[in-house]
C-alpha cells in the first residue's frame, strides 16, 4: 500500500482500488549499478520507485544518452505496460532501488473502473516522450515518434475511451 500511496497516479484512488491494484504488486529491488531494464526489450509491468535513485538512458548512434533521473515516488515503463511496445530507453540503478512491478492485468482493473488514468497516463506519456526528444535532439540524435498514446493504450486494454 506504501508504493501505490506514493505514486502520485494512484495515491488519489480510493482505499479499496488501492487495494485491488496493490495485490498485483510484485517487489523488485536492485542494487547499484544493475539494469533494471532494456531499451528494445518487451515488458508489461509498470515499475514503482519506493526509495533509490536511477537513470533514464537512450541508445543512439552516438553512444548513450542519460533523457533523465527518477527518485522516490516516480514510476517507469508505462509505455511497454500500456502499449505493449518495447522499452523506449535503460534504466539502471545509480544506488540501491527499492520498487514494485504492476502487471498489466492489475492496471487493467483499475482502468476498467477508471479509464481517465489513461489520458492521465498519456498525458505523462507525451510529456516524457518530448523531453526525451529534445535532449536527444540536443546531443544530434532523433528519436521515433509514439503518435497517438491514448488511442493506442485503449486498444491494448480493450476500453472505450
Amino acid at each position: 500500500m506504501d508504493a501505490i500511496r506514493r505514486t502520485e497516479l494512484f495515491a488519489q484512488l480510493p482505499d479499496d482500488e488501492q487495494q485491488a491494484l496493490a495485490g498485483h504488486l510484485v517487489h523488485a529491488p536492485f542494487a547499484a549499478g544493475d539494469i533494471i531494464t532494456s531499451q528494445g526489450h518487451v515488458a508489461h509491468w509498470l515499475y514503482l520507485i519506493i526509495r533509490g535513485e536511477a537513470k533514464v538512458l537512450v541508445d543512439g548512434p552516438h553512444g548513450r544518452i542519460q533523457v533523465s533521473t527518477l527518485r522516490d515516488g516516480a514510476f517507469f515503463g508505462e509505455m511497454g505496460m500500456l502499449t505493449g511496445e518495447p522499452r523506449s530507453a535503460t534504466v539502471v540503478a545509480t544506488t540501491a532501488v527499492d520498487c514494485y512491478r504492476l502487471d498489466k492485468a492489475g492496471f487493467a482493473q483499475i482502468l476498467a473502473k477508471r479509464p481517465e488514468i489513461a489520458r492521465e497516463m498519456s498525458a505523462i506519456v507525451e510529456t516524457r516522450n518530448r523531453e526525451r526528444k529534445a535532449l536527444l535532439a540536443q546531443a544530434g540524435t532523433t528519436a521515433s515518434g509514439h503518435g497517438d498514446v491514448l488511442g493506442r493504450i485503449l486498444q491494448f486494454f480493450s476500453v472505450r475511451g
